[in-house]
């Protein structure tokens, strides 16, 4: 039994960013847990998160206010400036100038963890079976047996997330199924390619080199035989120049999309809070979710902050959501906006009449 003030389950980019933030804060007792082998390097087997890994200006934005400057090693070829749009069912196409980071995924989760200061008690390869309210907080039952306390845990655990699950079951977001599949690399696309159909499904699909393979991914709705689905957008694709064939391995995960502002994802006693993905902050439009790990990682290390001292009272963690919720209002009122860039971008009539326009359309030279 190892006693916390904080345990932040998921070290991801909001648990680890929080846990590396926190980590100054006098007299906190942190633990960051994680069920992937982040203390080592990635091998090729076990878990993975089903993710294109392209970092978007908001996510760059705000690792820069997080004085974080990213190691070369982190960076796969190649760097991406344009989305190659593809409406599939009217054969619509346009590409669109970006300013996307290609990275290595798994290595990047690694470096985060690693990042983080010795002040914090890091347990790696460790899945959470059970959560407990005690009398003084919660009770962590892990599946290697080891049992942990804490008077306040922090879900940064993803779409799939434990806490929100146990702990706020009212939250009940839209969810899909990400697939993702591997490929060699037989020829380098020089761009990240977004596909629309919605026979398939009504978010979107992607394809992107990175390094010596292709990834190709779609986000379907988990209430259709996704598998099915998938194996039908491959086929789609086809006479668009994807003849993708013999997958090296394939990957999938859950993945969430807000119909609106996230409810608060805050318990007013003061014992737990959503970061990220598993408090539904997440683009509705595009599925981002860096730039929101992120910042809500800052927002609860700020209401940390705010709260004041006495933190070996109840009354502090109290004053910390009560911070929390406040400081959250403005993304949330963002994430309405991106809803409302959804209704454009995934109403098939609208979405043809934008790419008709030519609108912001990059015009490449012929060969």
């Amino acid at each position: 039994m190892k006693d916390f003030d904080i345990i932040i389950v998921g070290a991801g980019p909001a648990g680890s960013c929080l846990a590396r933030l926190a980590a100054g804060l006098p007299g906190l007792r942190i633990a960051l847990l994680d069920a992937r082998a982040l203390d080592s390097a990635y091998t090729g087997t076990g878990r993975i998160k089903s993710c294109g890994g392209l970092m978007a200006p908001a996510a760059q934005k705000a690792l820069a206010r997080m004085d974080m400057a990213l190691p070369s090693r982190l960076l796969v070829t190649p760097q991406l400036f344009a989305v190659r749009t593809l409406d599939l069912p009217s054969g619509l196409e346009r590409n669109y100038q970006r300013f996307y980071l290609n990275l290595d995924r798994e290595a990047f989760d690694r470096w985060l963890f690693a990042s983080v200061g010795d002040s914090v008690r890091k347990f790696s390869s460790v899945m959470v079976k059970k959560l407990h309210r005690e009398r003084d907080g919660y009770g962590v039952l892990c599946e290697d047996g080891t049992h942990l306390c804490c008077r306040f845990i922090v879900g940064a655990d993803g779409a799939n997330s434990v806490v929100r699950r146990k702990l706020f079951p009212q939250l009940r977001p839209t969810c899909y199924i990400s697939i993702q599949e591997r490929f060699a690399l037989e020829s380098r696309k020089p761009h990240f390619a977004a596909f629309f159909d919605p026979e398939i499904t009504d978010y979107y699909a992607w394809g992107l080199p990175k390094g010596q393979e292709y990834l190709l991914g779609a986000a379907i709705p988990a209430t259709t035989g996704a598998g099915k689905t998938f194996l039908r957008f491959k086929e789609k694709i086809r006479p668009f120049g994807y003849d993708l064939r013999d997958p090296l391995s394939r990957e999938s995960t859950l993945i969430l999309r807000p119909d609106g502002p996230p409810a608060s994802g805050v318990l007013p006693d003061g014992t737990a809070c959503l970061l990220g993905e598993a408090g539904g902050y997440i683009s509705p439009s595009s599925a981002e979710g860096f730039s929101y790990a992120f910042r809500t990682a800052m927002l609860l290390y700020r209401s940390l902050r705010l709260a004041g001292e006495g933190r070996s009272s109840d009354a502090y963690f109290k004053n910390v959501c009560r911070w929390q919720d406040h400081l959250l209002r403005p993304l949330r009122l963002e994430l309405w906006g991106k809803c409302l860039k959804r209704q454009v971008l995934y109403r098939p009539f609208l979405r043809r009449l934008v790419m008709r326009s030519g609108l912001r359309h990059l015009r490449c030279l012929e060969s």
